[in-house]
């Protein structure tokens, strides 16, 4: 786990760092007052015209802020930065896993990285990383359903603690 949150506080601290610039330049900008005042105008026009898109409530849809804006791409940024961490601790376990002895096909770390954290790797970098030359498809891994679950039930407990280390370093990148 040490290199993988190394280089996740390294993300996480650049991903704040760089929010906190944009916020300082939004707010000596004119954008905040500009965005209030096209709100103004929006809501003015709805209220002489009664058209223009509504919420559920009746009420006239604004434009987000360029704060929301910006801390929406700080939302998207942290997210993509904690998948990378998780996607990198599960391709680093079962490469530990193959060197081990476990037999790992392209195909088995694929449905593992789907099951355990949702999301797929790229078919390259399974096939030159897990893939045996000359295998076929017909060459099926000897590894069992029973002996699978129990290694992902085991790699799904490593990563609810790397989750939780994850989630602290970004509290502390939030407060810094």
């Amino acid at each position: 786990m040490g290199p993988i949150l190394h280089e996740y506080r390294l993300d996480v601290v650049a991903i704040y760092s760089a929010f906190r610039l944009d916020m300082q330049a939004l707010q000596a900008s004119d954008a905040m007052e500009e965005h209030a005042r096209l709100c103004e105008s929006l809501r003015a026009d709805f209220s002489a015209t009664g058209q223009g898109p509504t919420d559920d409530d009746g009420n006239p849809v604004m434009p987000p802020s360029p704060e929301a804006k910006l801390r929406a791409r700080l939302a998207q940024a942290i997210g993509a930065a904690s998948k990378r961490a998780l996607r990198r601790y599960v391709c680093d376990a079962l490469i530990l896993a193959k060197r081990e002895g476990l037999d790992v096909t392209p195909s088995i770390a694929q449905h593992v990285c789907h099951q355990v954290v949702g999301r797929g790797v790229k078919r390259e970098f399974l096939n030159d990383t897990f893939g045996t030359k000359g295998r076929t498809a017909a060459d099926k891994s000897t590894l069992t359903d029973s002996e699978l679950r129990g290694y992902v039930q085991g790699l799904q407990a490593e990563l609810d603690e790397l989750k939780l280390k994850m989630r602290e370093i970004r509290v502390e990148a939030r407060m810094a």
